[in-house]
């Protein structure tokens, strides 16, 4: 685990104790922290629960509680469970579903409406994801070479280098000369405001998601930096490009991966962006999983040439 995720996981931890257990006056021991775990598995979705409980081993773990710190580990979120009760799966908070796509139209409404309030740092960030694709914390931490190829430091990197991908990608003159610029205004507004990375992006997010509300009041999913993430997956999958260049330029170590990201059904354009040939090779993985459909398909079919096998053979018994 890397040190920035492991220092996250114990802040975010430590505000789950103070706001759960110590502000209600309640005993911080294992019992305790458990039954506080539980308890908030209808409150937040699946995967934020997990995180959750990957946070407080952590943090146990770090203070020497390492028999608190399995036991966490150990529990089974409630509301996902097979064994619970209908109605506790029921509470089971769904997915929150994203903007997956950007209309050329959309994207261009948004643009003028941005350089109409002279929001010079947002316009940026949307360009940078649009041309790019990448994660937005990514952004902040490009580097420009020659050739028109930019550099992306891959921010789900794990130690053991299963996760996450440092590439190179090559552009357009045009493409590198905007998002080079973007990056320098993106720089000069942050140095002003002398804030982290993480807080300066966010800020962004939370400033673009009030500026499509404002356009779009009656839209129920509104278009997000994710949404450009998804439409390069789209783009890239409708152009024919090899699942395993497609997740070099993306940023994964597995072609799997691949599938998270868009659908070739709502792509916008012929993406102009390759991956060099270094970064492809740094894919770890460039097979796919078998799919559980034949999986399942698999197993049907081996228990279905049992149950004949064994009629047969009662057949010729009689």
């Amino acid at each position: 685990m890397l040190e920035k995720t492991k220092l996250e996981y114990i802040r975010l931890a430590n505000t789950f104790i103070k706001r759960n257990l110590l502000n209600k006056n309640i005993q911080l021991t294992e019992k305790n922290i458990r039954q506080a775990l539980i308890a908030v598995a209808t409150k937040h979705r699946p995967a934020y629960w997990r995180r959750l409980r990957c946070a407080l081993v952590t943090q146990q773990r770090e203070a020497g509680f390492f028999k608190t710190a399995h036991k966490l580990r150990m529990i089974v979120n409630p509301v996902t469970n097979p064994d619970s009760q209908p109605e506790l799966k029921a509470q089971k908070k769904q997915k929150q579903k994203r903007c997956k796509t950007v209309r050329k139209e959309e994207h261009f409404l948004l643009k003028s409406h941005l350089k109409a309030k002279k929001d010079h740092s947002l316009l940026a960030v949307i360009e940078i994801a649009r041309i790019l694709g990448c994660r937005p914390i990514e952004m902040l931490s490009l580097q420009f070479r020659e050739g028109n190829q930019v550099k992306i430091t891959g921010a789900k990197k794990t130690e053991n280098g299963l996760r996450g991908l440092d590439r190179t990608i090559t552009l357009t003159a045009k493409q590198h000369e905007i998002v080079q610029t973007a990056f320098l205004a993106l720089h000069e507004q942050r140095s002003c405001l002398q804030i982290e990375k993480e807080v300066y992006i966010k800020r962004l997010q939370g400033r673009l998601a009030t500026v499509t509300k404002n356009l779009w009041p009656k839209r129920k999913h509104r278009i997000t930096l994710y949404s450009y993430r998804h439409l390069m997956g789209s783009d890239l999958k409708a152009s024919g490009m090899n699942r395993i260049e497609i997740a070099a330029i993306m940023g994964h170590q597995s072609v799997d991966s691949v599938d998270v990201y868009g659908n070739s059904k709502t792509s916008q354009r012929k993406p102009t962006i390759t991956a060099t040939a270094e970064s492809i090779t740094e894919v770890r993985k460039t097979s796919l999983k078998t799919p559980l459909y034949q999986i399942k398909t698999k197993k049907q079919s081996l228990k279905q040439r049992i149950l004949t096998s064994i009629s047969h053979t009662t057949q010729a018994r009689l």
